[in-house]
């Protein structure tokens, strides 16, 4: 059985929407759409860890690989290309304009995200042998 290719586009998708809602749950409630929640971090933690097992059944020879690339696509999604389509949408001008708040909220996520992702690849390919 050959490994399946890098990058998972279905994978990409829901890491960037994750790391996307998360800055909506961290960002001050002031704001449309928004929660102000202390504990968004948790959200990243929990879908991180499924997209490690996700990863590890899919690319059983190499999933340290695969998790890499697909989670850096996703970010370079997130934190790049997101907000200069925000901001070319609502402002109408391309620009990259990311406040002091949205990079500390993708720190935690990410922190916690990738460590949920670590553990769960090492315990699920321990069982798998």
């Amino acid at each position: 059985m050959s490994t399946p290719r890098l990058p998972s586009i279905p994978l990409i998708a829901g890491l960037t929407t994750l790391i996307h809602v998360d800055w909506h749950f961290a960002r001050p409630a002031h704001h449309r759409l928004s929660l102000g929640w202390p504990w968004h971090w948790t959200v990243c933690a929990a879908g991180f860890a499924v997209a490690g097992w996700f990863v590890v059944r899919r690319w059983s020879r190499v999933p340290w690989r695969a998790a890499a690339l697909n989670v850096a696509v996703a970010i370079l999604a997130a934190q790049l290309i997101e907000p200069i389509v925000t901001t070319a949408y609502y402002e109408h001008t391309l620009s990259y304009a990311v406040e002091a708040d949205r990079w500390a909220a993708f720190g935690q996520c990410l922190t916690t995200g990738l460590l949920a992702m670590a553990i769960v690849m090492v315990s699920t390919r321990r069982r798998r042998g």
